[in-house]
């Protein structure tokens, strides 16, 4: 079959779902993701049902994917457009309704008395890396019958060796495996070409396509048609496997499972996923880095495909209630519209990395700027991606920036020779290298965005540590000193009026390389004063206040630089223009690291005037942007601005582009706000986590921070209270008795009080393995989500025999429970957390509890909920 290619008019969706919901909403995804866990496996269907058309890779190239259901010995196709070795094409099953919901689709067809309901789940797992380093996708497939008889019924499925590649005349070869917990299909290249690229696509890797074990499972490959042709006949597969490796378009191989379920209604489920050995290069001279998942499954891709097997049930339960907190949690916050958005952006976001073990040891979230230039962990596309791991998956933040922290303080990039001879001061690196093979850039190489990098590396390290506390962001925060102090001296440089530079909208004429950006000189000043906070907690008091004053102090100066000389009420793309405008996205960032810099007046200013230049689906940019935006700046604004109906204006625009447009692609980042039309191959962008900025915006102070800083020409106060899950810092030890349920409320406007509960058993914390068991029920009035985290303290003895409480983190685990339910949590320790108990006599260990009940403007609580003395 032949790529259809990027333009996304792909055949006409005839055959549509009689409902489509995303996210809740009665809203239609112009693509909708299918198998979306890697910049490799990103396979997405452009309709709304499974027989409209073929599944394509995110860039239109096909993923040949195929469905039969045979129901009383009546053939239909539940998923593609098969055509037999007769030329006979298979009926398509009715479509009945198509649901989207942050972590699955869910197509629901029907014929002969039979539903059929095929899920794609790419689970997002916060808070585990483990289970979020699998690559692997889950399909699961049932059957109910719908007419009161029973029903024969057999179900199949196959893909093709374009899972594999993009390039039809590619040779590959194939085998299937299996063991006791199920069988396996593994497609790859013949000649592959490690660490290389055709048409976006890995040059190297393994297909893997599985089914569980089961007495009725049959499996078959060879000419696609045929294969088709034989469960058509039979209802069963030949258990055999086509010995000829062959180029993926001659006599087209498929790879197929069929399950035989009798009269009985019944699901099974099947597995996708592509994996890479290494994964990327990175460094000079390259070091190979491996996959995450090496670590928890070191034989190899068979174990962590068992184990996912085994696990699928337990994944679709926390994906069902990860669905629902999304679409609870955003609904509260910016509606039903805005719910379907971050729907189908959260598996977007994700997809667009993998993880990998860094070259210290440590894991490294590695991300590929899909569509556009290619760049690993470019910081001002990642510096917007992350608004949605800061809401929903702090964990991965660290990672994200510690690769491109490794390579700012490496001697290629502390090269002082080669920044004298550029004349620069040092700031952050752009990106990497084009993935897969980060190298690694020297100063003067690259794209050159020294505000947009320098400050959004700042301000993704503040918003981290403002929302996990001190104490947990402290020893991240210390590793790279350096860094921030060399970064805000750059930005003291660049206040209040930048010098001529790229900024991240350099698609823009009037934005490409300007004078005294306005909008990269409120960057630059949420950036200092985001190194004042990360000085702050590092102890460094003249660093934090000389940095918090030049960004207070240049707030004014800026303002008056940047109004419109003319209309006076407005500020200009570049300082000192008249008659110009631009959409002054980078001002939401004080919202992330809870500071208010921009005054008051000067946002009324620019919410009353965007009013004036609203189009069908949204806003431009800016002046000259010929009616062009990017989705994110759209969500920013009514984060920021959520007080003006502004905010209300550009959000139904939002929700009417992902509705409307005929580019049926992954959700496009760039286009027309006129016409609907998506910027050609600009899709897929992980970019996309910037819709989570409204509920990023809400994510409270951790224990230890500030949460009601002060307003312009103050810096906000670390404090001295605990970071979260630290015990008090005064008092007895607590004794070992019985501890009854704790109760900890949480206050939410507009709502019953919600109570959250967590159950100790037997007086104290009982540790079983690696594991230690603790019990949650949820409020019966709204879904609950939240943090507990293990807690290991002692105190150590300082100069002049002073003494000190330490605090680790040994263990955390994060839960999502919809309304009235209730369920165990397992927090497994860390590697040094159980060496530190194993060492441990009289310490302190405590549970620490972080709970946010959805609904209304909601609130969170943190509280030691429990102690226990390890004796």
């Amino acid at each position: 079959m032949a790529a259809t290619g990027d333009t996304g008019t792909a055949a006409s969706d005839s055959q549509a779902a009689a409902t489509v919901t995303l996210g809740g909403a009665d809203v239609r995804p112009p693509s909708i993701p299918l198998a979306v866990r890697s910049p490799y496996l990103s396979s997405w269907l452009p309709a709304t049902t499974l027989t409209a058309t073929t599944p394509q890779f995110w860039n239109g190239a096909t993923r040949g994917f195929v469905g039969l259901v045979s129901i009383d010995t009546q053939l239909y196709a539940w998923a593609g457009q098969p055509v037999l070795s007769d030329g006979t094409t298979v009926t398509a099953l009715t479509p009945v309704s198509t649901e989207v919901t942050a972590t699955r689709s869910i197509f629901t067809a029907g014929a002969g008395g039979v539903e059929l309901v095929a899920e794609w789940l790419s689970p997002v797992e916060p808070g585990n890396l483990e289970l979020q380093s699998a690559p692997l996708t889950l399909l699961t497939v049932s059957v109910s019958f719908t007419d009161g008889n029973s029903h024969d019924v057999q179900v199949y499925a196959d893909i093709t060796g374009e899972w594999a590649s993009s390039t039809e005349t590619d040779v590959i070869e194939w085998q299937t495996t299996s063991d006791a917990t199920g069988s396996y299909w593994t497609v790859e290249l013949q000649s592959p070409t490690p660490l290389s690229e055709s048409d976006q696509m890995a040059n190297w890797g393994t297909v893997v396509w599985a089914a569980p074990a089961n007495t009725s499972l049959t499996y078959q490959s060879g000419d696609s048609a045929t294969v088709r042709s034989q469960f058509a006949s039979s209802g069963n597969l030949l258990d055999s496997s086509d010995p000829t490796p062959r180029a993926i378009n001659d006599d087209q191989p498929a790879f197929a499972f069929a399950v035989d379920f009798g009269s009985t209604a019944n699901s099974t489920s099947f597995v996708i996923g592509h994996v890479r050995t290494p994964l990327i290069s990175y460094g000079q001279p390259a070091t190979q880095l491996l996959p995450l998942w090496t670590n928890y499954w070191p034989s190899g891709w068979q174990e962590m495909t068992a184990a996912f097997i085994s696990g699928a049930g337990s994944a679709r339960s926390r994906s069902i209630a990860l669905d629902a907190m999304v679409q609870a949690d955003a609904t509260a916050a910016g509606g039903s519209g805005y719910a379907a958005a971050c729907a189908l952006a959260l598996r977007q976001c994700y997809g667009g990395t993998e993880l990998a073990i860094g070259p210290d040891g440590t894991p490294w979230l590695l991300g590929k700027e899909i569509s556009s230039d290619g760049d690993t962990n470019s910081v001002d596309i990642f510096d917007q991606a992350f608004l949605a791991w800061l809401w929903l998956d702090p964990e991965l933040i660290p990672l994200l920036m510690a690769p491109i922290l490794d390579w700012c303080n490496s001697l290629a990039w502390q090269n002082a020779a080669a920044w004298s001879a550029i004349s620069q001061p040092y700031y952050c690196v752009h990106d990497l290298g084009v993935y897969p093979v980060a190298a690694g850039r020297v100063p003067g190489n690259g794209e050159q965005m020294p505000i947009e990098e320098s400050a959004g590396m700042l301000i993704m390290a503040a918003a981290y540590a403002r929302a996990v506390g001190p104490s947990i962001a402290e020893p991240f925060l210390s590793q790279w000193q350096l860094l921030w102090s060399q970064w805000a001296q750059y930005l003291m440089t660049q206040v209040p009026t930048p010098a001529k530079q790229l900024t991240t909208d350099d698609w823009a004429p009037d934005y490409s390389t300007l004078t005294g950006s306005v909008n990269l000189g409120i960057k630059a000043i949420v950036g200092l004063m985001a190194a004042s906070q990360i000085a702050t907690i590092l102890g460094d008091d003249t660093d934090a206040s000389t940095w918090s004053n030049a960004a207070t102090d240049n707030v004014g100066p800026w303002v008056a630089l940047s109004t419109d000389k003319t209309a006076g009420n407005y500020l200009n793309v570049a300082q000192g223009a008249t008659g110009t405008w631009s959409t002054l996205y980078n001002a939401y960032y004080e919202m992330v690291i809870g500071v208010a810099l921009v005054p008051d007046q000067v946002a009324a200013n620019q919410a009353a005037f965007y009013l004036t230049q609203l189009t069908t689906y949204g806003m431009p940019l800016e002046t000259d942007s010929n009616d062009l935006t990017k989705v994110a700046w759209l969500f920013y604004l009514p984060a920021w601005l959520s007080s003006y109906s502004i905010a209300d204006e550009l959000m139904s625009r939002n929700v009417a582009y992902i509705n409307d447009t005929p580019s049926l692609v992954p959700y496009g980042d760039r286009y027309n706000t006129s016409t609907g039309v998506e910027v050609t191959g600009i899709q897929a962008h992980p970019t996309l986590g910037a819709v989570f900025a409204l509920l990023a915006a809400e994510v409270p102070a951790a224990s230890g921070v500030d949460s009601n800083p002060p307003s312009t020409g103050t810096a906000p106060s670390t404090g001295s209270t605990p970071a979260t899950g630290s015990p008090p810092a005064t008092g007895s030890p607590p004794t070992e008795t019985t501890v009854a349920p704790v109760s900890v409320a949480v206050t939410a406007s507009a709502v019953p009080k919600p109570m959250l509960t967590v159950y100790i058993s037997d007086g104290g914390l009982k540790l079983s393995g690696k594991d230690v068991s603790i019990r949650v029920r949820g409020s019966k009035a709204r879904a609950c989500r939240g943090t507990l985290k293990l807690v290991y303290t002692h105190e150590v003895t300082l100069k002049h025999h002073k003494r000190k409480r330490e605090s680790t983190v040994i263990g955390h685990v994060n839960y999502a429970l919809p309304a009235g339910s209730s369920r165990t949590v397992k927090i497994e320790l860390t590697a040094a957390g159980l060496k530190l108990l194993k060492n441990a006599k009289n310490h302190r260990l405590s549970v620490a509890l972080d709970a946010t009940v959805t609904g209304g403007m909601s609130t969170s609580k943190r509280t030691t909920i429990h102690e226990a003395v390890v004796r």
